[in-house]
């Protein structure tokens, strides 16, 4: 990411440029108005840039992805925050005495470009399975949100001598509420493994808005505090990390368009509900030490005790989720226990289900039979694995009945670029596996051509054309070598270079070498 700083010159003119004027404005360089105009022009051209990379960024994904979705409201929300400092920036020319201090519309910019990004964030598809975890994901997000209250209560009260006026609550809507909830929302995103956006861009986004949150949590100290340099450093900071955010992630998806993996394992389990209980806690006790049995200790402890209730019905939650686990492994032993003293055998279908290829136990019967056969002959011994790109994002769009139908259609083509006595199988979800005996490279890319273009046509799914490439991966060697599962592996490595290689919107193939 770093390395883009010295060969994009955009962005490295801009990160230059901001640290040259956040320098002078901590320095004191100029007079009070001249760095306040200078941070709210700087600021509006920041916004415009990170709007036009994140709608950049957007075109890059498929029209109908969720992470599509996510980028266009990250750019309506630059676009949004700009207008705000256009307006600032107006008023500032209008009212020199008054330049430093942000209006309401610029603050109700600022509130209206944070809630758009959070409702794409809280309305990303997390790919979860059943209700409980739905329902443990809205607890966790319940007891952060409590504790993210507890601090804009706790620090509106510092700042206003105890009283939640129209300023506190202002300052408790623009400031630690929404950082800590876009924290959160971010965190859980990476945890699901399937965010719209790379791990660079998500530090970026996060870091622009604790900066910005703390600046606005300070706002009210702006009576003792005389020169209110430090904001604008800090509003200028947390913009430029904003616009470095987008064009990163532009960037990222120009070089490989499968950064972004709208499928994957997410972890269920997040430490944030029991900081969030820990935070509150320590809130309340500061607030007792120092302010007694005043208004604010209430409410924190009102908000403690929301955010206890929260993690302890999650806890509830997932004990019950185990308890019903365990009960259906329970059934499955049993059942697993009646056959084999019955004396039945397992015989795995040959042949898949859904597509009609071979299934995966055929596969792997007919590799160790073609991998025996090729170490008694010294012969070659191919594979080819082949993915469909974006499969699982496209299904959350069409549907799995469309999936399905897409699948049958895949098969099919599949096995019409194939000669007679190669294997086609379907391993599982969106994977199909291609074995074929004594091959050369050539025929080997031959065939993978073949593949590539005959999937990447549309299919033909109700009204409108639907459209998905393939990324595959060849592995070929004389059989050796210690087992076939190294064949396959060495497979499963070409398939992630060619999606890291090949553009999603046209697929590829790639060989282990």
């Amino acid at each position: 990411m770093f390395g883009w700083l010295r060969r994009d010159l955009p962005l490295g003119v801009a990160v230059a440029a901001c640290g040259v004027l956040v320098t002078g404005i901590l320095a004191g360089v100029g007079s009070p108005f001249a760095r306040a105009i200078a941070c709210w022009v700087t600021a509006a051209i920041l916004q415009v840039a990170m709007c036009g990379y994140a709608a950049a960024a957007a075109r890059r994904l498929h029209r109908r992805s969720a992470a599509r979705r996510f980028w266009i409201g990250y750019a309506a929300a630059g676009l949004v925050y700009a207008v705000g400092s256009a307006a600032q920036l107006t008023v500032a020319l209008a009212d020199p005495a008054g330049a430093a201090t942000e209006n309401p519309v610029k603050v109700s910019c600022v509130a209206a470009g944070t809630a758009i990004v959070l409702v794409v964030i809280l309305g990303y598809p997390l790919g979860l399975g059943s209700a409980g975890e739905r329902i443990r994901l809205w607890l966790d997000f319940g007891a952060v949100a409590a504790a993210a209250a507890a601090l804009g209560v706790f620090w509106a009260g510092s700042v206003g001598a105890g009283s939640l006026g129209t300023g506190s609550v202002l300052t408790i809507a623009a400031g630690p509420i929404p950082v800590l909830i876009t924290v959160f929302a971010v965190a859980k995103l990476l945890l699901t493994g399937r965010p719209p956006f790379s791990w660079q861009t998500a530090a970026l986004g996060a870091a622009a808005g604790l900066v910005d949150g703390v600046a606005r949590a300070i706002m009210p100290l702006r009576g003792v505090i005389e020169d209110p340099r430090w904001l604008l450093a800090a509003t200028l900071v947390a913009h430029l990390l904003l616009m470095v955010s987008a064009r990163v992630q532009h960037r990222q998806l120009a070089a490989s368009p499968s950064s972004i993996r709208e499928s994957g394992r997410h972890q269920s389990y997040s430490a944030l509900p029991y900081c969030a209980i820990a935070v509150t806690c320590a809130l309340l006790g500061i607030a007792i030490a120092t302010g007694g049995n005043g208004p604010r200790t209430w409410a924190l402890f009102g908000l403690t005790i929301l955010s206890v209730l929260f993690v302890v019905f999650r806890q509830l939650s997932a004990l019950a989720g185990n308890a019903h686990q365990l009960a259906e492994l329970d059934l499955r032993l049993r059942e697993l226990t009646r056959v084999v003293a019955a004396g039945e055998g397992f015989h795995p279908a040959p042949a898949d289900r859904l597509t009609g290829l071979a299934s995966r136990a055929e596969f792997a019967v007919r590799l160790q039979e073609a991998w025996d056969g090729a170490c008694e002959t010294r012969s070659r011994i191919g594979i080819m694995l082949v993915d469909l790109d974006r499969f699982t994002a496209l299904t959350s769009q069409v549907g799995d009945r469309t999936g399905d139908v897409i699948l049958q259609q895949a098969s099919t083509r599949l096995a019409d670029c194939l000669r007679t006595g190669d294997l086609a199988a379907r391993l599982g979800a969106d994977r199909f596996a291609v074995l074929l005996s004594g091959p050369t490279l050539g025929h080997l890319q031959h065939v993978a051509r073949r593949v590539v273009a005959a999937l990447a046509e549309p299919y033909a799914i109700g009204t409108e054309p639907v459209r998905i490439t393939a990324s595959v991966g060849i592995a070929v060697e004389r059989g050796d070598r210690t087992d076939p599962g190294r064949l396959l592996r060495d497979a499963d490595e070409a398939v992630y270079a060619a999606k890291s290689r090949y553009s999603t919107r046209s697929g590829g193939a790639e060989i282990y070498a």
